[in-house]
């Protein structure tokens, strides 16, 4: 299982370790440089003072002359310093007497610093020189032209590395000391960090962990913890403004689905219980009825409840057709206007002709039915309804408005909501508030809309917007359900 702490310690410790260990590698080898160049510097000032030893007579045989110089970090016995003075043709005339007999080893290849092997075994270091011996005639001559001379001699001047290498251990293991340190210390500067910058995540995890199904009111405090983490604990608490709402939407639907059923189940244990104490042969046609009527109710509650949790779910499948929406509209409207017209309603129609839609059929019709059985239920007597039906860029839109009492903007979220009524202006005695919630699971079922605004204080609008169907294509739709309804007719 991934860690963010493993991994941000790992990162971090390898990254510093990394840096540290490259920083000391470039010291080391800085150093190391700086001090060979001065090490080889003094070998060639060293080399410079012997070569001064080598002169030249007027017969051309090189000869070596020390008169005064100090020679004796070259003396006999001691293995510190060497040299050895040779000819053009690489033959020996003058060594130091630390060399004794024995010629020392190079390259020839010009002046030039190497590492080589001493007598004793240990590791040198050697500076080769070619350069002109001084003569006599060279100081008649001009220093420019004896500068220029041909070289008739080299010298090889070679020192033991002994020191130069003990400080490079030292510096080395100076710095592998540090470095160690550095590690030890990033190990557990790193480790603190990583584990003080990862303790709001620690305590939200153990905040997060309390929460249950009773406790979403509770809110995570954002005060104080780090500018990164600040939008995590906003979702966070936006996620539980949402859950608590959708919990008290599922108690507030449990408790409604309760109560509109408890009345029905009443009302046929009352017929029930009625019938059995005073037995009537001639009111048993009546409570037959009146129980069927019931039954009828319930039963269309109970398939408006399963249609939603169907759309909910995501299972609610509906199969569309080219439907003609005016006529459709005309069709719904014959239950209503009987209604309408005693209750002295002002019903005006505005609706375009030859409007197709892609929906279905019994959807549609369930639809319009519940739209208008809702705005002839809650007009105000004597109040007007409004239907338009038009084209609208690449919709085509269904727009009722009717009048309203007691309703407000802060309304309008709720009324598709399943059982919700308002009271006085959204209550009756026979519908039970699932009417709006239907023709919203239907909509979307359809790739439809719905919305509800309100124009002014005395006016709702609901709008129903259409995916348009092919003209040619819903013709032929439409005349084959005609034929199939005539056909159904004449077998019926």
């Amino acid at each position: 299982m991934k860690s963010i702490r493993r991994h941000l310690t790992i990162t971090l410790l390898a990254a510093v370790l990394a840096l540290v260990v490259a920083a000391d590698a470039l010291v080391y080898l800085f150093a190391q440089s700086r001090l060979l160049v001065e090490f080889d510097r003094a070998l060639t000032a060293k080399a410079h003072m012997v070569m001064g030893m080598v002169g030249e007579d007027r017969a051309g045989h090189l000869e070596f002359d020390s008169g005064d110089a100090d020679l004796s970090d070259f003396g006999a016995g001691r293995t510190s310093d060497y040299f050895q003075v040779l000819r053009a043709d690489g033959s020996s005339f003058a060594r130091s007497p630390s060399l004794g007999s024995n010629d020392l080893q190079h390259p020839s290849q010009g002046q030039r610093a190497f590492d080589i092997h001493l007598l004793d075994g240990q590791m040198g270091r050697a500076i080769e020189i070619h350069f002109k011996a001084h003569s006599d005639e060279d100081e008649e001559k001009d220093s420019r032209t004896a500068a220029q001379a041909q070289p008739n001699a080299y010298i090889v001047l070679a020192r033991s590395r002994r020191d130069l290498d003990g400080t490079l251990r030292v510096l080395g293991g100076s710095l592998l000391v540090a470095a160690l340190i550095i590690a030890a210390g990033t190990i557990a500067a790193v480790t603190f960090s990583v584990r003080r910058g990862l303790g709001p995540l620690y305590r939200l995890g153990r905040e997060v962990d309390g929460i249950a199904a009773d406790t979403l009111a509770h809110r995570f405090d954002a005060r104080g913890v780090p500018s990164e983490l600040r939008p995590i604990y906003d979702r966070l608490n936006g996620l539980l403004e949402r859950l608590n709402k959708a919990f008290a939407r599922e108690r507030r639907f449990t408790s409604d689905v309760a109560h509109e059923l408890r009345t029905p189940v009443a009302e046929l244990r009352a017929l029930a219980e009625v019938a059995l104490k005073w037995p009537d042969p001639s009111a048993a046609p009546q409570n037959f009825r009146d129980a069927l009527n019931i039954a009828h109710h319930m039963d269309g509650m109970i398939s408006t409840l399963l249609s939603i949790a169907r759309q909910n779910a995501g299972v609610l499948a509906a199969q569309l057709e080219p439907v003609e929406l005016s006529s459709s509209l005309n069709q719904a409207w014959e239950a209503h206007a009987k209604l309408a017209a005693s209750r002295n309603l002002i019903v005006e129609w505005t609706m375009a002709p030859d409007l197709w839609v892609q929906a279905n059929r019994s959807m549609l019709a369930g639809m319009l039915e519940n739209l208008l059985a809702n705005a002839v239920t809650y007009t105000p007597a004597g109040g007007t309804i409004i239907g338009r039906v038009a084209r609208e860029g690449d919709r085509i839109r269904f727009s009722l408005t009717n009048t309203c009492e007691n309703l407000s903007p802060d309304d309008l979220p709720h009324l598709f909501e399943p059982f919700w009524r308002k009271d006085t202006a959204r209550t009756g005695g026979v519908n039970c508030g699932l009417g709006l919630s239907l023709v919203k699971v239907y909509a979307a079922a359809m790739n439809a809309a719905i919305d509800a605004d309100m124009p002014d204080s005395s006016h709702v609008c609901f709008t129903l917007s259409f995916v348009p169907a092919l003209a040619n294509t819903a013709r032929a739709s439409e005349n084959t359900w005609k034929n199939s309804q005539v056909t159904a007719d004449k077998y019926s």
